[in-house]
């Protein structure tokens, strides 16, 4: 199955924002826009993290983009 294009992908300065909303909202979570297909955004958590925070980076991610999302580790 081929991925399609996003109609909003996400910035590298955009990803480092949330980066930075994340930390001020004291969730260890790092986004990149990366990986094998071209805009993909991959979150780097840095310690485990609660459902809470998890839920919590996803709905911050998922407002600002509808490129495919997803978490450091898992396989694409």
């Amino acid at each position: 199955m081929t991925a399609r294009r996003p109609l909003h992908p996400l910035t590298v300065p955009e990803a480092e924002t949330l980066t930075r909303q994340l930390d001020h909202d004291k969730v260890p979570v790092t986004v990149r826009v990366e990986g094998a297909y071209p805009g993909t955004v991959v979150l780097w958590p840095a310690l485990a993290l609660t459902t809470r925070q998890q839920a919590h980076t996803l709905c911050l991610v998922c407002r600002r983009t509808d490129a495919t999302v997803r978490w450091a580790g898992a396989v694409a």
